[in-house]
């Protein structure tokens, strides 16, 4: 499937889309959709912003979070949190 980024001219469409795509990519077990996604809410957030709050090095944020990326989940979770998202765990079915 080709990629599709979910950013507009002005700003990313953050809401609901974006949170079910994301889902969407979880449930489907595809990682590098899951990272693209937070790449491009990350880009719109200011990479730069999200490296200060993290501590992470802006171009390892984007190393990251690219189609050949593999972040440790150390670094996935504060990543996550400071784009203002959460992960939960929920009992199939």
């Amino acid at each position: 499937m080709e990629w599709i980024s979910l950013i507009s001219k002005k700003h990313i469409l953050y809401e609901k889309p974006v949170i079910d795509e994301l889902n969407i990519a979880l449930k489907n077990g595809d990682h590098k959709r899951f990272l693209l996604l937070l790449r491009d809410i990350a880009i719109d957030k200011k990479i730069q912003s999200i490296a200060n709050k993290t501590g992470f090095a802006r171009e390892g944020i984007y190393k990251m979070l690219s189609i050949n990326g593999n972040p440790r989940f150390s670094f996935l979770l504060p990543l996550i949190d400071t784009l203002d998202l959460s992960l939960q765990i929920k009992k199939k079915g």
